[in-house]
């Protein structure tokens, strides 16, 4: 029986990594005058595409299996920006949501900095909130230093999807989020000499 959210392989490292956020807005222009009229939508999505370095049949076979126990988009696993595993700022103290955050804030309110602690967070840093199919990843999109309570305020993409309650664990090492295959096609290819290729295309879990 297979359980989701599945472990993704880790061996061979993603060779290249292509993300993808996507969100929904719409811009109207006047034929006329070419004013814009723009209409923000709440849609917002991390899609990514990777490719894995040729492998032998001994770590291709662990990634075919992990694709086929997907099934297509009916599976879930846990996946980071590989290059975006650990902060650039310094996220002092232990980092939890202050106070009840509902669905479509674009901003969250962190506590449990230590007080007065510049560079918490810098603008592009990731970060998850939550944990297994309840875990989401964020990027910061403006920089924040701590108050005189360790409190700041930290704007966020994508926005909040689900409902997060007051001491959530803002998780800065490893973050993670929940994602799944685009198609219900899945493949891969090898030559004559036993090198296996894999490219995956993925979406995050938008509920």
């Amino acid at each position: 029986m297979v359980t989701y959210p599945i472990d993704i392989p880790t061996k061979p490292g993603i060779r290249d990594f292509n993300m993808k956020p996507l969100t929904a807005v719409g811009v109207n222009v006047s034929p006329f005058t070419f004013s814009q009229e723009v209409q923000v939508s709440q849609g917002q999505q991390w899609t990514a595409e990777f490719d894995l370095p040729p492998m032998l049949r001994h770590h291709a076979a662990d990634w075919q299996g992990f694709m086929l126990g997907l099934n297509g988009p009916e599976g879930t696993f846990l996946m980071g920006d590989p290059d975006a595993k650990e902060p650039l700022g310094t996220p002092t103290g232990t980092p939890v949501l202050d106070g009840d955050h509902a669905v479509g804030v674009r901003e969250i309110n962190i506590k449990g900095f230590v007080a007065n602690s510049i560079g918490n967070l810098l603008r592009g840093d990731v970060i998850q909130i939550g944990a297994g199919s309840n875990a989401r990843i964020h990027r910061v999109v403006s920089s924040v230093d701590a108050d005189a309570n360790g409190k700041a305020t930290v704007g966020i993409w994508p926005l909040i999807r689900t409902g997060r309650a007051d001491d959530e664990p803002i998780v800065t090492s490893n973050p993670v989020g929940l994602w799944r295959l685009v198609a219900n096609e899945m493949g891969w290819q090898s030559n004559a000499i036993g090198h296996h290729n894999i490219s995956v295309k993925c979406m995050e879990v938008v509920p």
